[in-house]
């Protein structure tokens, strides 16, 4: 019985040693970590007053972040009555023209208010009439180019200059040739 208590100790010992050289080793592995981790920090200073820097820096950025989205709230607040929406069409007004140079443009923003321009020309010139578009309406009496520049204007909540539409032409003008007369 003695012997088998001896065994058993024994075995308990190796076992013992066994896991404390597992250990040492982990130890050893994660000493070289730290080692590494302080050698970013040039080993001369302090790693507090490192921690305290990067936590002073880490307090600025967020006060900058808060900054900039209040900005952004203030340029969204402000944007809400520009022009977001666009609709164009482009027509003959006459017969004795072969080109169309006439033009309904709806410009609106986010509630749907702004202008309704139509251009009407013809061999002996040019006219541009305004009307006050409110909510998607037009107290005067339209016509069917500017019922359709409307139309696209409401439909068209996202207008990104280069997308293609059936019914909306989108014209760059900075490649429009200027004359004089």
């Amino acid at each position: 019985m003695d012997n088998i208590l001896a065994i058993i100790g024994i075995t308990i010992g190796i076992i013992n040693l066994f896991l404390l050289v597992i250990y040492i080793n982990k130890i050893a592995k994660y000493k070289k970590m730290y080692d590494a981790s302080l050698a970013k920090f040039n080993n001369t200073a302090n790693v507090k007053d490192k921690f305290v820097e990067l936590f002073g820096r880490l307090e600025t950025v967020e006060q900058k972040c808060l900054e900039t989205k209040e900005y952004c709230d203030k340029l969204e607040e402000n944007m809400s009555s520009a022009v977001r929406k666009v609709g164009l069409v482009k027509y003959n007004a006459y017969d004795d023209t072969n080109n169309k140079l006439s033009f309904s443009l709806a410009l609106l923003d986010k509630e749907n208010n702004g202008v309704l321009l139509n251009s009407v020309y013809s061999i002996h010139g040019s006219n541009i009439y305004v009307k006050n578009v409110n909510k998607g309406k037009v107290e005067e009496r339209i016509s069917e180019e500017e019922s359709q520049a409307l139309n696209c204007a409401i439909k068209n909540t996202d207008y990104e200059i280069g997308s293609e539409s059936t019914e909306v032409k989108k014209v760059d003008i900075r490649k429009v040739s200027r004359t004089r007369r």
